[in-house]
């Protein structure tokens, strides 16, 4: 099972250290060892696999999901073709699984099912979720690329306030999501700056210089909405002053969302400072 307390185990010291990387920021058509191993821990835990509830459960796994012929019944063998399944098999054959048990789980004890799968799905930075009785996507491999794009980025200060937030946001046991929003912001106020020629201090003077100086500008809506949303991260309700006491923590999903949007941002700059005309604030006045 895997540890309740700060959110689970905290990070080892290689990875603090660097001798060794965090996981992935999200695990998208794959799961790796850990993951794997904590569905089968709770399996066993919650007696799914430990041993059926009665001979009738484990057949209707035998028969109707794995597709065995009845009369080789053996809860033993069963049992180990489960574990292949969660251990070694393909990560979607681990998501039907997971699925036909949901589907034949009681209704008043679906709920909880889901509540723990999903909390290991969290923990393990899975990019999907169990609900009801069908697992869905999360995010995509689109948005994926756009985050790996911009750390890659040529604007380099832009990049590494990204890298930093996917850091951030990777670490499984102890995510720290309130800093990974700020560095992502941080990123997007990077590149923006760099758009800018130096010479805007913030996002929104930034963006004021675009929506004025420059020829391929971004459209009106648009500048107004990053406004905002830079804004919602800086203002006395935001994010950005967790720490004041009167706000609201981020989620995983949330965190997710910005990451994923500032790394668009700064992949849409990067693209305009390759276009923009060589030039300063001062003689594009």
């Amino acid at each position: 099972m895997p540890d309740e307390s700060n959110r689970g185990r905290r990070p080892t010291f290689s990875q603090r250290y660097g001798y060794t990387e965090f996981d992935t920021v999200v695990q998208l058509e794959a799961l790796n060892d850990r993951t794997r191993t904590d569905l089968w821990n709770y399996f066993v835990y919650t007696k799914y696999l430990d041993r059926p509830y009665t001979d009738k459960d484990g057949l209707l796994i035998w028969c109707n999901h794995l597709g065995l012929p009845r009369h080789g019944y053996q809860f033993n063998d069963l049992a180990n073709r489960l574990s292949t399944i969660l251990m070694q098999g393909q990560w979607y054959e681990v998501f039907d699984l997971i699925e036909f048990f949901a589907s034949n789980t009681p209704d008043f004890r679906r709920n909880d099912l889901a509540e723990l799968v999903n909390s290991i799905l969290e923990l393990n930075r899975v990019g999907y979720r169990l609900t009801n009785t069908s697992i869905a996507p999360i995010t995509n491999a689109t948005e994926l690329t756009a985050v790996n794009t911009a750390i890659e980025s040529a604007l380099t200060n832009a990049a590494g306030h990204i890298k930093k937030a996917v850091a951030l946001f990777a670490v499984r046991d102890n995510p720290n999501y309130s800093k990974a929003v700020q560095e992502a912001m941080s990123g997007a106020e990077a590149a923006a700056y760099e758009l800018s020629y130096g010479q805007a201090q913030t996002l929104a003077d930034s963006l004021d210089f675009v929506a004025n100086r420059l020829p391929n500008k971004m459209h009106p809506a648009l500048i107004e909405g990053w406004k905002l949303l830079s804004g919602f991260t800086s203002d006395s309700g935001g994010i950005r002053h967790a720490a004041k006491g009167d706000t609201v923590e981020p989620d995983q999903a949330l965190t997710l969302y910005f990451i994923v949007t500032c790394s668009a941002f700064v992949n849409l700059v990067t693209s305009m400072v390759a276009k923009r005309p060589n030039r300063s604030l001062s003689e594009s006045s």
